[in-house]
């Protein structure tokens, strides 16, 4: 809580301003939380009598969440039988923190979202959103690696050739 009766200014009847006595409650220094607090300044005089007003304080989060070990870009083979790939869930990689949230209230998204199909180079962003609207992005990309070998399906089956001049024969084109 800051000091907030240092802007104060108060008279009295009878004691001199310098004489008053101004206080603070909660005091400063308190530690107050996330949301308005009414702070009550209280004058006192000699005599004892006192008059008070309030102020309110409000704290506003406005720290963006942390995303810590955000992946690198991530190359990723593709399915069985297929030139594509399934995006998986990557949030789950993250760790994530926040100055007034806890991190179960945070709002992850994945963007694509996981089970999305991709077949080249895709940018995967992972937004992180804080209960104040707070945000920290997290941005790689999945590499798609294609790593099956091709299937023949119609491969020649063995020849004979009869041998010509100078015991050769000229090969046939099987492409």
């Amino acid at each position: 809580v800051p000091d907030l009766t240092v802007g104060v200014s108060a008279t009295d009847n009878c004691t001199a301003s310098s004489g008053l006595v101004i206080t603070q409650s909660p005091a400063s220094g308190v530690t107050i939380g996330k949301g308005v607090t009414t702070i009550t300044i209280t004058v006192t005089d000699a005599e004892g009598n006192s008059s008070t007003c309030t102020a309110d304080v409000t704290v506003i989060d406005d720290t963006d969440p942390i995303i810590s070990n955000c992946p690198s870009n991530q190359n990723v083979n593709v399915n069985s039988g297929t030139c594509a790939t399934t995006l998986p869930d990557y949030t789950s990689l993250l760790t994530l923190s926040d100055n007034c949230s806890l991190s179960g209230n945070l709002t992850v998204v994945q963007s694509p979202v996981s089970g999305t199909s991709v077949s080249d180079t895709t940018a995967v962003t992972i937004t992180v959103t804080d209960e104040a609207g707070n945000s920290a992005v997290c941005s790689f990309n999945v590499i798609v690696v294609d790593n099956e070998d091709p299937v023949i399906s119609n491969c020649p089956a063995n020849q004979n050739v009869a041998a010509g001049p100078g015991c050769s024969s000229s090969l046939a084109d099987y492409t």
